[in-house]
């Protein structure tokens, strides 16, 4: 590996691509754009694992958010919120 002692052009990252696999075990994958501090993009940086409970509890909201979205696209006269609808009696 070759190293510098000049200072890095890394000026920040932004989030390029999330990828949820609810399927196993709410696994978040994520990559990130490595920006340069000209505006540039200079690589990329990916991260598997170590997220906070504040993001696995976004992570949550957010994949119930999506679901009950996209619930209208699935079923016909679907209420505003499923979670706010009282149970149906048997």
């Amino acid at each position: 590996m070759l190293t510098s002692k000049s200072k890095s052009r890394i000026a920040g990252l932004t989030l390029g691509k999330a990828v949820i696999n609810a399927m196993s075990g709410q696994i978040l994958t994520a990559e990130f754009a490595l920006v340069r501090d000209d505006g540039e993009f200079s690589g990329l940086l990916e991260r598997r694992m170590g997220w906070s409970e504040k993001t696995m509890k976004a992570l949550a909201d957010l994949q119930a958010a999506m679901e009950e979205e996209t619930l209208d696209h699935v079923f016909e006269d679907q209420p505003a919120s499923d979670s706010a609808a009282e149970p149906e009696q048997v």
